[in-house]
């Protein structure tokens, strides 16, 4: 019924499990043996076993600090060695900095099974105001547990419940929403986003005053994908036609691209999310004017209609090499017209500007070879 289309060409995507090791998702093994990392076996002249004990015996607070930091240089043998003390630091420090760089430790290590139900039960009682935990410290745990992905999905009740209508602190609700974009993703192939996290998402985008918060409303919502529920679906749209009126003109951007990649069917050339997109490739203001071109390319091949004004943008002479670059990279999102674009890319990849030099050089790369399903595509950065 629905067009399911992965949204993680525009944001960074957070992995689906806590790591087995710093860095390395929990399901990857090495292609060769040659390529396995080697741990060390001691830092600082001391294991993993007697760093572990000093997490929680020595009566140094910054000893205790620097053990629970170093914990994950070790590898995957840190997860089963700590967690017993990772859990204990988070229920039971009494400083508060120890305390703090035991939460974002979890993302790194993950809890042992045995401790898994413990320790996130624990980081997620800390949302809680009444529990007394201070400001930054709930903020601190919401961007763990958002770190953690949908492993760490318990947390979405409290979220949604506590942090996403503090109005002591929009950085609190702000990442609130960005942690509900990333334990709201599926857990298996053939899932749709969790459907309490994504209501609570749009909520917030209808809801929210700070133009901060809706933004990072509308970048959960890429990231998560269109539902899968009819209602939430029809909840989702109506929301992305209310905020399409939203002051900020970045949001109601992003929400009409939203709403064309939630459409059941593919787009045609007059859609009016699309035109109104393409508009903003003449504004003056510079970044509106980039947003609109990395808009475009998100969109991908049902925008190739606009590629002429993309190639325009790339041979313009007045425009700034971010600009032509944003260019570069949409245009590059549109495979199916590779024949018509290298004429253009090819001379650029010797501009004497390095940044449209590496943009087209890249540009060129993604359309001509063959592409790696690894590999993390990223927008050109902004000026």
């Amino acid at each position: 019924m629905f067009r399911l289309i992965p949204f993680g060409l525009m944001f960074s995507m957070f992995m689906l499990v806590v790591p087995d090791s710093p860095g390395q998702p929990a399901t990857s093994e090495p292609k060769d043996p040659k390529d396995e990392i080697k741990w060390p076996k001691e830092i600082g002249g001391k294991t993993l076993d007697q760093w572990v004990r000093e997490m929680r015996s020595s009566p140094d607070a910054s000893t205790r600090d620097q053990a629970i930091r170093t914990i994950p240089n070790f590898g995957p043998d840190s997860r089963k060695a700590a967690s017993a003390n990772l859990v204990n630091a988070i229920l039971n420090e009494r400083d508060v900095n120890v305390r703090l760089t035991a939460i974002n430790t979890v993302p790194l290590i993950g809890f042992d099974e045995a401790y898994a139900d413990q320790g996130l039960d624990a980081m997620v009682k800390i949302l809680i105001p009444a529990n007394a935990a201070a400001n930054h410290t709930r903020f601190e745990t919401t961007n763990s547990l958002g770190a953690c992905g949908p492993i760490a999905k318990r947390a979405i009740p409290t979220l949604i419940t506590y942090t996403m209508v503090d109005q002591t602190s929009w950085q609190n609700r702000k990442a609130a929403v960005a942690a509900l974009g990333r334990l709201g993703m599926p857990m298996m192939k053939g899932e749709g986003p969790d459907v309490v996290a994504m209501r609570g998402i749009i909520k917030c985008l209808r809801t929210d005053s700070s133009h901060q918060v809706r933004r990072e409303a509308i970048s959960s919502l890429m990231t998560l994908g269109p539902p899968t529920v009819e209602a939430v679906w029809k909840e989702l749209r109506d929301a992305l036609v209310y905020v399409m009126k939203d002051p900020d003109k970045s949001i109601s951007l992003w929400a009409r691209v939203v709403y064309i990649r939630t459409e059941q069917e593919l787009i045609k050339t007059n859609d009016p999310n699309l035109v109104a997109i393409t508009k903003l490739l003449a504004s003056k203001e510079l970044d509106m004017k980039q947003e609109a071109i990395q808009a475009i390319g998100f969109i991908g091949e049902e925008a190739k209609s606009r590629l002429p004004e993309l190639i325009a943008i790339a041979e313009g002479k007045n425009e700034e090499p971010f600009i032509i670059a944003s260019a570069l990279w949409a245009m590059s999102q549109m495979p199916s017209q590779t024949d018509k674009m290298l004429p253009v890319i090819d001379p650029l990849k010797r501009a004497p500007d390095p940044t449209i030099k590496a943009a087209a050089n890249q540009a060129h790369r993604t359309l001509t070879e063959k592409p790696d399903p690894d590999k993390k595509i990223e927008l050109p950065p902004k000026k």
